[in-house]
C-alpha cells in the first residue's frame, strides 16, 4: 500500500558506487538556493551491531512531537 507523503525536496540525486552499488552521496534540493548534502564514508557491510543501538531513549528535558504525517 502506498502512502501520500509530502516532502520538502524538489529533487534528490544519489551517487552510487559502480562496484558495490552502495549509495555514497545524496543531494536533496529544497529550493533554488537551499540543498542538503550527505556524504557517506567508512561504510562497513553486514557489520554486527547490537539491537540496543536502535532503541530511542528520550533525553531528559526533551519533548517528542507526534509525526503529523502519521507513519
Amino acid at each position: 500500500t502506498s502512502k501520500n507523503i509530502k516532502s520538502n525536496f524538489k529533487r534528490i540525486k544519489l551517487w552510487v558506487s559502480k562496484s558495490s552499488y552502495i549509495i555514497e552521496k545524496m543531494v536533496g534540493q529544497i529550493s533554488k538556493k537551499k540543498k542538503i548534502i550527505i556524504e557517506f564514508s567508512n561504510i562497513e557491510i553486514n557489520k554486527e551491531i547490537s539491537d540496543d543501538l536502535f532503541i530511542f531513549r528520550v533525553p531528559k528535558g526533551v519533548y517528542v512531537y507526534n509525526n503529523p504525517i502519521g507513519w
